[in-house]
């Protein structure tokens, strides 16, 4: 998930804070905010259908408290031959492929064909 638009960043900030933790598992999902606001969570025991399901609710629930703020999200399946700095490569590399739509839009990244499958994420 990418945070765009520098204006009240530290108050959007605040708020994404509180819907992340609002939707996630805190027993086994973990937020991070990277220092260029890119926010990875990882949803742990979770598979592609429910990370999407949760990638939806999540920029609804956002977009819901911020009409204005522009939402993006890169969503990339654990492989287990993949290592961390694979996993972090292709998570930055799908979300810049979400980023290249005009329109609040989820990105997906699969293996097999080393494609993109994009979905538009609408306003509530």
């Amino acid at each position: 998930l990418r945070i765009l638009g520098p204006e009240d960043r530290d108050d959007k900030l605040r708020v994404i804070g509180h819907c992340i933790r609002g939707e996630i598992r805190e027993y086994s999902d973990r937020p991070f905010r990277m220092p260029d606001d890119t926010i990875p969570i990882v949803l742990q025991e979770t598979n592609g259908d429910n990370a999407r399901l949760f990638c939806r609710r999540i920029s609804s629930t956002i977009m819901e408290k911020l009409p204005d703020l522009g939402i993006h999200i890169g969503l990339v399946s654990y492989h287990p031959t993949w290592s961390a700095n694979k996993m972090v490569k292709l998570a930055a590399r799908t979300t810049a492929e979400a980023e290249r739509h005009r329109s609040p839009a989820l990105v997906s990244y699969h293996e097999t064909d080393d494609s993109f499958e994009e979905q538009f994420l609408l306003q509530p």
